[in-house]
């Protein structure tokens, strides 16, 4: 009886000592949470601008749950992207290395992650594999598609997309997840949940559709050109004459020209071209490329024969929006997103996954609302051509009801590089020793950790551009013109007075001078030509990102 009492107590000891390394193992006695979290989540909000999230002042935006989310944690005022292109921002997340030394410049390229310091790169998701977390990635935008190179160290990742388009709304990647939630067996995991609703198309589910075509007067079909759909018709043409009428259901709001069509093909069943002729309001040429132009409605005509049963139509259209309905536009992306973000935590609460989990929220890089023009003087909506504050400045949130406390970040100015080595730091894991980023929870003083180094680059941008950030200081350098600007964001926060390096002696600036200058042009020496897969490359060049 006695050796069957040791027994027993040597298995109890065995499991308590168990217990205690495997808490040990995954939460540090240092971290900052009450327990190790089941599920960690990397929740990753593609072209979120800072200024449109109502967690910060005088936002352009409502964004409830947001501020739900930084209410159980901290939200950080002064997070900046590294370069406003999607895959290499996303990258730099996952590796905490800027774009430059992982090599990654643009979307499209296939990255394969190398070494540093003759150490392999590992990814943020290859560390919690070995901590035995299941770890699952939910992506909507075809750039990071997983044959692109930021699969590695998922179980599983899913970018499927529909044939007709190159990305997600939020409401889809939710199903996805939830979707896979249903399946998930596991115990612990990492998730990362991409959404990408403030990109352009700025068009939520909702947007109503801005043009209608009616054939022979009898047939209607309505299409949605802010969202990119199609102009393209088949139908079954009358004997004779045939009359496409185009009505424009939005009409621009200053009596100017909506709708410019080009590329117009009226073909029959078997591929050939019928001649048409089309009254509209105005058109040109151009570059030997006819334009119509329409301002309310318009008129395709064409006469069909007696082999002529089955019609294509097909165009290419442009929309032309005022700088303010493009902002109402990118505004209720923002608050269509916050909603599905709704919809997420209220599914993680029902399903009693909230308050077992860890949330990092960023952005991957901000947006052009028509603040800046383009070298062609039109307004520039988009990103990746420019460095300037609205483009890089980014909502960073870290949240969890498992926090044992208020935390507060030491950091004024924090990057995307910064994301790994918290996230770590708050789970009191090691991280590797090739990190470039900081754990914004502690303390520094060297100038290096409050520099922010910034970047973009051609072919997707018009030209190289870099930049550095010493807060409030912000400087941009374009060399193929030899032009540095200068900015104090705090007395110009917009950036319109570019101020002239001669005149200001600050040990700030001159720190920045030389380090942009220095690190740009060693990049520029080492930098080998970028090659796109193909496929991207035409997805790129339809969204106007490459001409």
């Amino acid at each position: 009886r006695m050796k069957l009492k040791s027994i027993k107590n040597c298995l109890v000891m065995a499991f308590f000592l168990f217990h205690l390394l495997f808490v040990f193992d995954n939460c540090q006695p240092n971290s900052l949470l009450e327990q190790p979290p089941r599920y960690a989540f990397l929740i990753t909000l593609d072209t979120l601008r800072a200024d449109y999230v109502s967690v910060y002042s005088q936002a352009k935006a409502k964004t409830p749950t947001l501020e739900e989310f930084a209410r159980q944690g901290v939200s950080l005022d002064l997070a900046y992207s590294p370069i406003p292109i999607t895959a290499p921002a996303h990258a730099t997340i996952f590796y905490s290395l800027p774009p430059h030394q992982l090599k990654l410049y643009n979307n499209g390229q296939i990255f394969k992650p190398g070494e540093k310091d003759n150490s392999p790169l590992i990814s943020l998701s290859q560390i919690f594999q070995r901590r035995k977390y299941s770890t699952a990635a939910f992506v909507s935008l075809g750039v990071l598609k997983a044959k692109f190179g930021l699969r590695i160290g998922f179980d599983f990742y899913e970018d499927r997309f529909p044939p007709d388009r190159w990305y997600l709304t939020a409401e889809e990647v939710n199903q996805k997840f939830f979707t896979w939630l249903d399946n998930f067996s596991g115990n612990k995991a990492f998730i990362w949940l991409h959404y990408s609703d403030p990109h352009d198309p700025y068009a939520p589910p909702h947007t109503m559709d801005d043009v209608e075509l009616t054939i022979n007067q009898k047939e209607k079909k309505r299409f949605c050109l802010r969202k990119m759909e199609p102009f393209q018709l088949n139908f079954k043409a009358n004997q004779g004459k045939n009359v496409v009428y185009i009505k424009v259901l939005q009409p621009h709001p200053e009596g100017k020209v909506r709708l410019r069509l080009s590329q117009i093909e009226v073909k029959d069943q078997d591929g050939r071209k019928i001649p048409f002729i089309i009254h509209c309001f105005d058109n040109y040429e151009q570059i030997d490329q006819k334009f119509w132009l329409i301002k309310h409605e318009a008129t395709i005509s064409f006469f069909a024969t007696g082999d002529v049963s089955e019609v294509n139509l097909q165009a290419h259209s442009d929309m032309f929006w005022t700088i303010e309905e493009q902002r109402q536009a990118y505004r209720q992306e923002v608050e269509y997103l916050d909603a599905q973000l709704k919809a997420l935590q209220e599914e993680l609460m029902a399903r009693g996954i909230w308050e077992k989990s860890l949330f990092i929220l960023v952005g991957d890089h901000g947006e052009g609302l028509g603040e800046r023009r383009t070298r062609f003087g039109d307004f520039h909506f988009g990103h990746i051509h420019f460095l300037y504050d609205h483009y890089l400045r980014v909502p960073f949130i870290i949240s969890s009801p498992l926090l044992k406390q208020k935390i507060r970040a030491n950091s004024q100015v924090v990057s995307l590089e910064d994301v790994a080595p918290t996230l770590l730091a708050l789970l009191g894991w090691k991280r590797p020793s090739f990190y470039h980023g900081k754990n914004i929870f502690k303390t520094e003083k060297s100038k290096n950790y409050s520099f922010v180094f910034l970047e973009t680059y051609r072919p997707e941008a018009v030209e190289e551009r870099f930049g550095g950030l010493f807060y409030p200081w912000h400087l941009i350098f374009t060399p193929v013109r030899q032009k540095v600007e200068l900015y104090h964001l705090q007395e110009d926060p917009e950036e319109r007075n570019n101020l002239e390096l001669a005149k200001i002696n600050a040990p700030e600036v001159k720190f920045l001078v030389q380090k942009v200058t220095e690190t740009a042009l060693k990049i520029l020496d080492e930098k080998e030509e970028t090659i796109l897969d193909p496929k991207a490359l035409e997805i790129l060049k339809s969204l106007g990102y490459i001409k």
